[in-house]
């Protein structure tokens, strides 16, 4: 093959291939407005929607270490605080974690909002599947009162006690 002709192939190969390798990258950064909502460390306040319809309040704080997410979850009604958080993963305007060491791997899965400061989804827990919605907390109180409720999943399934 002429040189001319595959540096040529080559080239277009390559250019190709960028936007791939790009979605390929395992350490994957949150889009801009994302990341102007906690640039380092954030704290959010929100609720898992029951299936009753009652809400079951929970409190998230997540920080960037050494290009590394970590965070702690607190559920006031549940007296649980500081739980570690696992699998922390923010890339464009999506985020996804786990509560370690807790029965049936609660997991939420969700979507930040155009500015990055809401962020709705869903929760998992088991089998159990339920809406959840956190807002960027900024030192604000929490005045919304909830009827307090002793467990994340629906009757029947296990409750979200440590293993």
């Amino acid at each position: 093959m002429n040189p001319l002709k595959l540096t040529l192939a080559l080239s277009a190969l390559l250019i190709c291939a960028q936007p791939i390798l790009a979605q390929a990258s395992p350490q994957a950064t949150p889009d801009a407005a994302v990341q102007a909502a906690f640039p380092t460390t954030s704290s959010w306040k929100g609720a898992v929607t029951l299936p009753n319809q009652k809400e079951l309040r929970v409190e998230l704080r997540l920080q960037q270490v050494n290009a590394q997410w970590q965070g702690s979850i607190a559920i006031p009604q549940q007296g649980a605080k500081d739980l570690s958080l696992k699998d922390i993963q923010i890339e464009g305007q999506d985020l996804r974690f786990s509560i370690a060491d807790v029965k049936g791997n609660p997991t939420f899965v969700g979507r930040f909002d155009a500015a990055g400061r809401t962020v709705k989804g869903e929760f998992s827990q088991g089998p159990a599947k339920m809406p959840f919605e956190l807002k960027q907390d900024h030192g604000a109180a929490d005045s919304q009162a909830s009827t307090p409720v002793t467990e994340l999943a629906p009757a029947g399934t296990s409750n979200p006690s440590r293993e």
